[in-house]
């Protein structure tokens, strides 16, 4: 089939002479064009095999080569010769003028004839072997164009195409060289062609997998996948090798898509090989792909012949088989194995294996009393899957069996239930054992009371004197131990306490206790343990656990707070019953009275009291108070007056407390006015001269108390005069040095001395009234300054005054 581009059909044809030509190139074309791309395809060789193709792109095919000449009884006009025929058509979809150019690849001279139109290609096909008989020209089975040029190109031409007619085209390959025909569709054509008609079948994907060697056969199987379009409507699809080893896919009708094919049975040698898959009535629709066959492989072991002879001789406990074994293809490693239904093993021959019948004889399982199904399998080691198993059916009943155990492998002395064993075998037999265990020789029941403690075998014989047999079991005899709990314990409130059981090997106790473990009981109480040995027999024993509570000491004192030196009496509150007591008073000292105890605080502080109460038990309970009696200090009183002394003319005085440890005051001036409760007062008093005695108290927070007292002396005030010169010149101005006292000191008291510069007396006088006349001596001193000292006592007042100061001597 062949796509074409647009092509013009004109009702007319070329000759041209050509010289040595014995046959002419002619193509049959069936218009059906649409533009698709460039590919190749096959022609055909007689009219009636013509292919389709369109002009929808390049089309290209093979050119016709030692094919012979075309067909007679057709008219071909313009060729003289119609040598290598290739035949096609194409129908007409758009209608208009269609011009198509054809040239090829070696450039070779080609011919053709169209001949057209016609109404549907069965009506083209019914004209083959009377093709343009019309004549050139005609309407209908016409020669529409002809070329018979020795040009390697040539171009046909339809003019007026209706859609639907369909127009057969001859080319002819006048070189018979091998060359590819391309067509095309010319620029100027307008008609268009349908290309439905130049679908071919196809074949595509075609994959292939190799199956192993079977090595039964030495053979394999081969399969493989493809996917097929546009496939023929009669025939059947099939698959072929290279050696011609062919299966049957599927018959027509068939399914476009994907299908699967098997070739099975093919000899397996390692060769290059290829397999075809191809349609019977399309020959060009084909696809082969190569492979290579499976290798060679190496037969298969197998066991061809295992015969089994099952016997049991007289008083055996075992069966006996035996018999021949014959095999082909052995392993060349390993063991030839029997085996029975227990797994027992027993070698026949080993590698290199001989050949032939190869006897055996094989010790299998136990004899039994009862029918039992087993089965005896022969195999290769070196290939396991080279086997062969015989079931057989081994009768019970031929010899005599035994097996005897007891529920529980040991057993306690003095239990309740004496053990009874269980036989699986033969009935009616005796039971025995070694010295100590005593036992029930038909029944084989144990006296567990009377029996020793210990490690015994009973055995069991089936009763049988000849082919007798016999079954063993072991049985321990454990000793009841002697459990000991301990002593009962006694315990104070709070306390931990361990406790260990004794007598045996392992200890559980009760009350969720480990044995050993301290731990601390909610309760007085019962606690039991139960002892085990290691043999499983254990026994109980239990104790007491009494908790004694702790008491809880209470006192109170007569005073918590108060004075050095503070006695205190405290007395014990406790409710209960307890045999010491001991009193901690936090102040150096105690005491073991109970009841009631004494102490005297002698320093200041604050004092923790505890009492601790011992009950007959040991149990002691301790009650402690924190800064339970507060004792305080006396103050100390202390202050200071200013000015120290007051006269009447200025009677006011400040007071400066001084005292300590204290936090509240009282003043009393003693002059009858009102008490003061300040820190630091100040007072004024009358204007009368007297003395007065002011008193400051102190107190404490606890009521500690301190005073103090001083004496104030209201006095006269001191006033008096000296003069700084005097004049002793015999005149009556101011010859006298003399202080003037007018008041405020006591004339008694008195007493005054003159100095010169080198502190010599010039005088010296005890009486205000006598001054210095300014002689020494009888004699006027000189002119100059002198000093002077006064002494005395202000009135009223037990205190003596001094004072100095010069004067000036004036002639």
């Amino acid at each position: 089939m062949i796509l074409l581009s647009n092509v013009n059909v004109f009702g007319q044809y070329r000759v041209f002479s050509k010289q040595k030509r014995g046959f002419l190139q002619v193509f049959l074309i069936t218009l059906s064009f649409v533009l698709i791309s460039q590919f190749t395809s096959a022609q055909g060789a007689s009219c009636a095999e013509a292919e389709g193709f369109c002009t929808g792109s390049t089309y290209t095919f093979p050119a016709g080569v030692n094919t012979g000449d075309a067909e007679s009884g057709n008219n071909y006009g313009c060729l003289g010769s119609q040598p290598n025929p290739a035949w096609y058509y194409l129908e007409i979809d758009q209608g208009g003028n269609l011009d198509i150019e054809m040239s090829n690849s070696a450039n070779v001279d080609i011919d053709f004839i169209l001949y057209g139109p016609f109404n549907d290609l069965n009506d083209a096909m019914g004209n083959c072997g009377n093709m343009g008989s019309a004549g050139s020209g005609a309407g209908w089975n016409g020669i529409v164009d002809c070329s018979y040029s020795d040009s390697e190109n040539e171009e046909a031409n339809i003019s007026n195409a209706q859609p639907g007619d369909v127009y057969v085209l001859l080319i002819t390959n006048y070189s018979n060289q091998s060359t590819n025909i391309v067509f095309s569709n010319s620029p100027s054509s307008t008609a268009t062609t349908d290309c439905s008609v130049v679908e071919p079948c196809e074949i595509t994907n075609l994959s292939v997998t190799v199956g192993a060697c079977d090595p039964s056969t030495g053979e394999f199987d081969l399969s493989g996948t493809f996917d097929v379009a546009d496939p023929p409507e009669t025939g059947s699809l099939l698959a072929e090798d290279c050696n011609g080893n062919q299966v049957v896919i599927a018959n027509a009708p068939f399914s476009p898509g994907n299908h699967n094919f098997t070739i099975p049975d093919i000899t397996a040698d390692g060769q290059s090989c290829s397999v075809r898959v191809y349609f019977s009535d399309d020959g060009d629709c084909e696809l082969s792909v190569n492979y290579t066959n499976a290798a060679p492989c190496d037969p298969l072991c197998s066991i061809v012949d295992f015969t089994s002879n099952i016997n049991l001789p007289n008083c055996a406990t075992n069966w006996l088989v035996d018999g021949q074994i014959e095999f082909d293809n052995p392993p060349a490693l390993g063991d030839l194995i029997i085996e029975d239904c227990d797994g027992n093993q027993e070698i026949i021959d080993s590698y290199p294996f001989q050949s032939g019948q190869i006897p055996y004889s094989f010790t299998g399982p136990p004899a039994a009393v009862t029918d039992r199904s087993c089965s005896f399998r022969l195999f290769f080691s070196g290939e396991p899957n080279c086997e062969f198993t015989v079931p057989v059916t081994l009768l019970g009943g031929l010899i005599e069996y035994a097996n005897i155990s007891y529920n529980d492998p040991v057993y306690c002395q003095s239990g309740s239930v004496n053990p009874v064993p269980s036989l699986t075998g033969t009935p009616g037999g005796t039971y025995s054992s070694g010295a100590g265990l005593i036992i029930n020789t038909t029944t084989g029941e144990i006296d567990l009371t009377m029996s020793q403690p210990g490690v015994y075998t009973v055995t069991y014989q089936t009763p049988d004197p000849n082919c007798f047999a016999t079954a063993t079991t072991q049985v321990t005899i454990g000793t009841i131990p002697t459990v000991n709990a301990g002593a009962d314990i006694t315990i104070c409130n709070g306390e931990s306490v361990v406790l260990t059981g004794s007598g045996a090997d392992t200890y559980t106790w009760d009350n969720a206790v480990s044995d050993g473990v301290p731990f601390y009981p909610a309760n007085s109480g019962t606690y039991t343990v139960t002892g085990t040995t290691t043999e499983g027999c254990s026994a109980t024993d239990d104790m007491d656990i009494t908790i004694v509570q702790m008491p809880t000491p209470g006192f109170v004192a007569n005073v918590m707070y108060g004075c050095i030196p503070l006695e205190v009496s405290f007395t014990d509150t406790t409710q209960g019953s307890y045999q010491t007591c001991f009193w901690d008073f936090g102040n150096g000292s105690s005491s073991s009275v109970c009841g009631s105890a004494t102490t005297t605080y002698d320093a200041p502080g604050c004092f923790d009291v505890s009492l601790t109460l011992t009950t007959p038990e040991g149990c002691s309970g301790t009650t402690r108070t924190s800064s339970y009696i507060c004792v305080e200090s006396d103050p100390v009183a202390d202050f200071s007056s200013f000015p120290t002394e007051i006269t009447t003319s200025d009677p006011f005085i400040t007071l400066t407390n001084q005292s300590s440890g204290a936090t509240s005051y009282e003043w009393d001036f003693g002059d009858g006015s009102p008490l003061s409760g300040e820190f630091s007062p100040s007072h004024t008093y009358s204007g009368y001269p007297e003395s007065y005695t002011i008193t400051l108290t102190a107190y404490t927070d606890a009521g500690c108390v301190d005073s103090v007292s001083q004496l104030i002396v209201v006095g006269t005030d001191l006033i008096f005069y000296v003069p700084n010169s005097f004049t002793p010149d015999q005149d009556e101005h101011n010859p006298i040095f003399q202080p003037v006292f007018t008041s405020g000191f006591d004339p008694y008291n008195y007493k005054m001395l003159i100095f010169n510069r080198w502190g010599e007396i010039l005088f010296e006088s005890n009486n205000a009234e006598v001054g210095w006349d300014g002689t020494y001596g009888g004699n006027i001193v000189q002119d100059g300054t002198y000093l002077w000292k006064i002494t005395y006592k202000i009135d009223g007042v037990d205190k003596h005054q001094e004072v100095m100061g010069h004067v000036i001597l004036i002639r």
